[in-house]
């Protein structure tokens, strides 16, 4: 497995590393469906749909969680899990699980009612360049913006525009990254596309005159999109482990 990962440029382990995160009796989890860009960095435990140069500290996340490139995650961040029923008599699992209907068949001699419910929402959409610090919980189906910055301990309970910092509980905008003109330049940029290594040597620090440079690279070609490749981590590995038996 270490192997098909080494071939892939799967990172393991922060930062970049692959040999000596796991070994033999180790387990993590795939879903299954699990599309993973070349040059993303794992959490430990756990083998999630990442784009290129991503990584997490945080070794619980959902198997549905999922993110752009460039995102840095911290440690202990969770997605809002069950949400019982706000409809009915009670919000109680009495109507909704199996569990209880056998519980009541076994302990009362009672057959009841059960009807289905949705209880996890659509994961949240995580877009690039997002940094998202310790301790926080986001709630499904938000989206969090390109350049967004979440404080630590923070409840994420609707959409976070890009570039904006937020914070609190629930999460509430303390301010925006850059102004509106340079936000916008950077969104018509998405430097976020291209390969790092190929950016021109110019100081992050000056936003301006990096993207004035980046936009001439782009404009006379000598820097193109960068196209690391997919990889279905939930087939291929099969397939991979299936070829050396």
């Amino acid at each position: 497995m270490v192997d098909f990962f080494r071939t892939n440029k799967i990172y393991l382990g922060y930062p970049w590393k692959i040999d000596g995160i796991y070994k033999k009796g180790d387990k993590f989890r795939i879903p299954k469906t699990c599309l993973v860009e070349r040059y993303a960095n794992m959490p430990k435990g756990r083998i999630l749909s990442f784009g290129a140069f991503s990584y997490s500290r945080t070794s619980n996340m959902t198997l549905d969680f999922s993110c752009g490139r460039y995102c840095s995650f911290a440690t202990n961040i969770s997605l809002s899990s069950y949400e019982h029923p706000l409809d009915r008599i009670s919000s109680h699992p009495l109507s909704t699980h199996p569990h209880m209907r056998a519980f009541a068949s076994e302990e009362f001699g009672r057959d009841i009612l059960i009807e289905g419910h949705r209880f996890t929402g659509k994961p949240p959409v995580i877009e690039n360049d997002v940094w998202i610090g310790d301790d926080v919980q986001i709630k499904r189906g938000v989206r969090i913006g390109t350049g967004a910055v979440i404080a630590n301990r923070a409840f994420v309970t609707k959409d976070v525009p890009p570039y904006a910092i937020v914070g609190g509980l629930p999460a509430k905008v303390i301010r925006f990254r850059f102004d509106e003109a340079k936000i916008e330049r950077l969104l018509e940029s998405k430097w976020w596309e291209y390969n790092y290594a190929d950016f021109p040597q110019v100081s992050t620090r000056n936003v301006d005159k990096f993207l004035d440079a980046f936009e001439e690279k782009v404009s006379t070609r000598e820097l193109v999109k960068f196209e690391p490749g997919i990889i279905d981590v939930s087939q291929d590995l099969l397939k991979f482990i299936n070829s050396r038996l």
